[in-house]
């Protein structure tokens, strides 16, 4: 599966070969802003606690800055083994590609703890014929880092959540603030990431049975795993708080510009289209074809409502979903995407209770998908690359369906 997913995404890699600079606007902003910096001489280094002369500020944050710092090493590396020049786009797109391999592995290992070696395996095959992350590996855009930083951060929150390893928490909150470092847009993962050691505490008795403990070691575990989220991203981005003011300014113009507060010519292709219903149907049509939508869109539902009653899941689907998306439609402003966002994270680590305790740890992956679907989906801009930090996560949760339904009505046994 990945010698063919390699293949298609090495694949017409110079698609825009003849161009002096590469159509895709972001990709030629991005190598712009690298081909910009510069590693200071060994003279030279206290500059780089300096924001004003610092040679690695990009001072442009709209993106994080981690991948661009990533491609300046690479670059640098490549320069003292061959003296062929070689454009910048390459090596970006490489990297990209290989960042979408990484979701493909990681996803397949998540498939494995959660649904089982077939549902793995059909996630994998599936997420490598994604048309979507095919596509997206041949731009150097941050999406597909994106895709890999938060599949793999919740594959060891699962992991966490079962077994308790401080390793897995670290190796987590390492995962999410460099995810972090390279969209800021990820920064509802860090949900999950709570869920899962409220979740770990909760469930093992052997650590304390009283509650007030309980509540003591819980915030412990997720105050320290803030706190490495924190670190990670000061080391992967430095100068999001070394150039706090420009950092909160291009922040907060991304923000506007997608909520259509600030307009721009190129987001005004979305003036009336349906905030929910576009990003489903843009689905169908370029990023996964319908069947795969369709199957992908059920799988979530049918993650947060199995072992349910039809009365159980229908208050769950309302109250993790309907509700903050609607609060959203009616009002997008910041705070009440916090709101939204923290109120469908709560409903749905209490809907740990509903679970048997075999089936808690899956139910993660929700506390992950559901808040960013409905931030991003609720927004005026809709650019469909923002759906791909997700859309591994939706593909293994159809396979998962189908994978489990299949082997229920065939009574095979789970491998």
């Amino acid at each position: 599966i990945l010698l063919m997913a390699a293949f298609m995404r090495f694949y017409g890699i110079h698609w825009d070969e003849g161009f002096p600079y590469t159509p895709h606007p972001d990709e030629r902003a991005i190598l712009m802003k690298t081909q910009d910096m510069h590693f200071p001489k060994l003279d030279q280094v206290g500059t780089l606690f300096n924001s004003d002369k610092s040679p690695l500020n990009p001072k442009w944050f709209p993106y994080g800055t981690f991948p661009i710092y990533v491609l300046k090493i690479t670059e640098s590396l490549a320069s003292t083994i061959t003296e062929q020049v070689i454009d910048l786009r390459t090596y970006g797109r490489l990297l990209s590609s290989l960042a979408d391999l990484g979701t493909i592995t990681g996803i397949s290992l998540l498939g494995l703890q959660a649904f089982g070696r077939r549902a793995a395996v059909l996630a994998a095959l599936l997420t490598a014929f994604a048309v979507l992350h095919i596509q997206l590996s041949h731009f150097f855009a941050f999406d597909t880092f994106a895709a890999f930083f938060a599949t793999w951060a919740t594959l060891f929150a699962y992991k966490y959540a079962q077994e308790g390893k401080t390793s897995q928490s670290v190796y987590a909150a390492i995962f999410v603030g460099l995810g972090m470092a390279c969209k800021i847009s990820l920064l509802p993962i860090i949900g999950m990431l709570l869920a899962a050691h409220i979740y770990y505490i909760i469930r093992n008795p052997s650590l304390t049975q009283n509650l007030r403990d309980k509540l003591i070691i819980t915030g412990s575990y997720c105050c320290l795993s803030l706190f490495t989220c924190l670190v990670v991203f000061m080391i992967a981005q430095p100068y999001a708080i070394l150039d706090w003011a420009k950092f909160i300014s291009d922040i907060t113009e991304q923000s506007e510009m997608v909520r259509r507060i600030r307009d721009y010519p190129y987001t005004r292709q979305y003036i009336d289209t349906t905030p929910y219903i576009y990003q489903f149907i843009q689905l169908g049509k370029w990023g996964l074809g319908w069947p795969l939508t369709i199957i992908s869109v059920a799988g979530l539902f049918w993650l947060i409502t199995r072992k349910m009653s039809f009365l159980g899941g229908t208050i769950m689907i309302t109250l993790a979903f309907i509700l903050p998306a609607a609060i959203l439609l009616f009002n997008n402003s910041s705070s009440s995407i916090a709101l939204a966002c923290l109120f469908s994270i709560g409903i749905l680590i209490m809907g740990f209770a509903f679970y048997a305790r075999s089936d808690r740890p899956t139910y993660l992956i929700a506390c992950w998908v559901i808040p960013y679907l409905i931030i991003t989906c609720s927004f005026e801009v809709k650019f469909f690359r923002y759906m791909l930090p997700v859309l591994p996560m939706l593909i293994l949760l159809g396979s998962g369906m189908l994978i489990l339904q299949i082997e229920k009505t065939m009574g095979l046994a789970q491998k």
